[in-house]
């Protein structure tokens, strides 16, 4: 996808990948998503975040990114597994 959309820009982290994972490369960077991410991602850019994963996750990233004062409006994101809203 990245080749087809040059402007994409995404970022795979896991928590805690599998050595599979590992030697498969199937992931750019290990651990929580923190504000030290989003600063090397994006920094002060102004841009629009689409995240999905398991509900905890969700809300952690919903709160890290609400806390940096990004608009609610810029924020879309996917549940897997059972899905829910997440509060302002």
């Amino acid at each position: 996808m990245r080749e087809t959309y040059p402007n994409l820009r995404a970022h795979i982290r896991y928590s805690a990948p599998l050595d599979s994972d590992k030697t498969a490369k199937r992931h750019d960077s290990e651990g929580f998503i923190d504000d030290t991410l989003i600063d090397a991602m994006v920094g002060d850019l102004n841009v629009t975040y689409y995240f999905c994963g398991p509900a905890p996750m969700l809300e952690h990233v919903y709160a890290l990114l609400r806390g940096r004062g990004i608009p609610e409006a810029d924020l879309h994101y996917e549940f897997f597994g059972p899905g829910g809203t997440l509060a302002a």
